[in-house]
């Protein structure tokens, strides 16, 4: 019995997690409009920004119809210029090669994606969706639309050394760059 092919652009994961979600989006999008499905959508905030080195969560709110009613929530990144990767299913699972920092939760009608040690290459679009079970998907089309997209940005600290503490002189440095000039000196 020979090997299974790898999909294609997968990083490594044989056909498991994130084909098996691309194959529940499929179906959710050709589904669509169709059924009670199609009424509700998943929301999440625009865009969350952090330090690095910080945590930060992404909420995903649905309704008793969607998260609070189903048990599966996943969460999704997308690279610009990628296509998305799977970061969280059922909830709180991570698919192979995904870090512990990545996690998940969900409480009532809402998810939570947290991320621990937030780095730079963590900047990103995140989406999330709910499904009754694996093969099942619920508002899968819905959770790719704007109002389920968020945008993070991890920004650099404006006036800290190495080792996350301001000089004085990184300070009055900024302090100068932002000061507006004074006619009455000259």
């Amino acid at each position: 019995m020979g090997t299974r092919p790898r999909a294609e652009g997968s990083e490594g994961s044989v056909w498991g997690v994130s084909t098996m979600a691309w194959a529940l989006l499929l179906i959710s999008i050709l589904t669509q409009g169709s059924g009670s499905w199609a009424q509700s959508a998943l929301t999440q905030p625009a865009s969350v920004s952090g330090n690095p080195g910080q945590t930060v969560s992404i909420s995903c709110a649905g309704t008793s119809s969607d998260i609070g009613g189903y048990n599966g929530v996943g969460w999704y990144q997308q690279l610009p210029g990628s296509a998305p990767k799977t970061l969280i299913y059922n909830v709180n699972k991570r698919p192979s090669g995904i870090p512990a920092r990545f996690s998940g939760s969900k409480s009532g009608n809402t998810a939570t994606l947290t991320i621990s040690g937030l780095q730079a290459e963590d900047e990103a679009d995140y989406y999330c969706s709910s499904y009754k079970s694996a093969y099942t998907v619920h508002n899968g089309s819905s959770s790719w639309g704007s109002e389920a997209k968020t945008h993070l940005r991890p920004q650099a600290p404006c006036c800290s050394d190495s080792a996350g503490s301001s000089s004085a002189s990184d300070v009055e440095s900024a302090a100068a760059e932002r000061a507006p000039e004074d006619p009455s000196q000259g």
